[in-house]
């Protein structure tokens, strides 16, 4: 990761160069390896104040789960458990969240 502010004293303000590279290697049949890069420029008035202020938003990962509840035993019988229970899929994202602070 790298961060360069930068202060223009004529203007009052700070432009925020962000730069974020990262690779991740999988180990199925292939293995891939997986590259992101985040660049990004911000902009701040140097005349306002703030305390935190959110430059960027990474998806890291996502997984997926499936859930079954319901009457034990009778959920799990073959064609007749879906009248016994409930199937539902549920999504977990993993998400990196860059801040900038003033302090």
């Amino acid at each position: 990761m790298n961060v360069q502010p930068v202060y223009s004293s004529e203007n009052n303000q700070w432009l925020v160069n962000l730069e974020f590279k990262n690779s991740k290697v999988t180990n199925g049949e292939d293995n891939s390896t997986n590259f992101f890069n985040v660049t990004n420029k911000l902009l701040f008035d140097g005349s306002k104040t703030f305390n935190n202020a959110l430059i960027s938003r990474i998806n890291i990962s996502s997984d997926s789960k499936d859930i079954v509840k319901g009457i034990p035993y009778l959920c799990d019988i073959p064609y007749v458990g879906y009248l016994f229970g409930v199937r539902r899929k549920e999504v977990y994202n993993r998400v990196l969240l860059l801040f900038i602070s003033k302090n």
